[in-house]
Order: C-alpha cells, then sequence, then structure tokens
C-alpha cells in the first residue's frame, strides 16, 4: 500500500489547521524544581556519611539508619515520585497564530505542534484509482486530554468558562 508522501505532507497540517487552527491552546507548562539539586545534595550527604562511618568515634547505628534514609530518599527522587509533573495554562495564542509564528523553516517546532494534535495518521487501503492523492484514505486521529489528571482537568474547566473552545498542546 502507498500513497503519494508530498501530497499527505501538505494535507496533514491543511487538516490540522482546518480542524483546530482557530482554537487557543493550553499548554503543558513543567514546574520548574530543584530536583537535580536535591539529588546531589543527597549524594553529597551520603558520603558525607560513609566518610563519618571510618572515624572512629563514630555512631555505627545512627549512620547506618542515616544512611539507608537518605538511599530511600536518592531513590524516590531519581523516579520522580516526589517530582511535581506540569501545570497548564491557557496560552491565548491559537493553534494556527503559533503555527504561522514557528514559520516554514522551523520543522521540527511544527512536527512538534502537530504531534501535540494527533495520535496517528491511519492510511486506509486504497480502492485500486492509481496514484492521485486521495485525502480519505488519510484518517486523522486525534489526542484527546486525559480526563484522569486532576490538574488539566481543573485547567480544561477554568478555560472552559473564559473562552468557546480550546486544544491542548505537549501533552
Amino acid at each position: 500500500m502507498g500513497i503519494a508522501r508530498d501530497a499527505l505532507e501538505r494535507h496533514v497540517p491543511e487538516a490540522v489547521l482546518r480542524e483546530r487552527g482557530d482554537k487557543l491552546l493550553v499548554k503543558s507548562v513543567p514546574i520548574v524544581g530543584d530536583d537535580d539539586g536535591t539529588l546531589v545534595e543527597i549524594e553529597h550527604a551520603i558520603r558525607e556519611t560513609t566518610e563519618a562511618m571510618t572515624k572512629e568515634d563514630a555512631d555505627l547505628v545512627a549512620l547506618v539508619e542515616r544512611l539507608q534514609a537518605l538511599k530511600r530518599r536518592r531513590s524516590e527522587a531519581r523516579t520522580g515520585e516526589d517530582r511535581p509533573q506540569a501545570q497548564y495554562r491557557v496560552s491565548g495564542q491559537t493553534f494556527g497564530h503559533e503555527w504561522m509564528r514557528v514559520g516554514d523553516e522551523d520543522i521540527e517546532a511544527r512536527r512538534q505542534l502537530l504531534m501535540g494534535q494527533l495520535e496517528a495518521v491511519r492510511i486506509m487501503p486504497g480502492g485500486g484509482r492509481g496514484r492521485a492523492f486521495d485525502a480519505s484514505r488519510a484518517v486523522l486521529v486525534w489526542k484527546g486530554a486525559s480526563a484522569s489528571d486532576e490538574r488539566l482537568t481543573h485547567a480544561l474547566q477554568s478555560a472552559a468558562s473564559k473562552v468557546p473552545e480550546f486544544i491542548v498542546v505537549g501533552h
């Protein structure tokens, strides 16, 4: 099964702009924290604790307990259990405006915008109509917002009261 790639690459952005170009964007904004700093601090505390264990007058029981607690904290910091995920905000820009802002030259930025909207582009089997591009064969599978994410749900409800329609980017 084949399809004209150039025509498909023109069709997908045009279809996304037609469907979602006038919708406001809701962006996922990572919460900047000191996760890396915290991990560095934990590693430093582990080194200090192991060095303290080598001293003659060391309280080994207390130091072993401290070391175990530090290792648990390090493990949690590495897996991100305590890390905040993201906040969501309405950007005030439409998808179409953002598409035009990044421009034709920034193909990766445009690809990221499309990936924020689409789960997949499914190509359906052709009907033997030759090699001409048939847009009906390209089925766009839209991404939906995860209703299980409380932060996103709250942002969407808040935004819904202010604007008629919006879409999620980078989720």
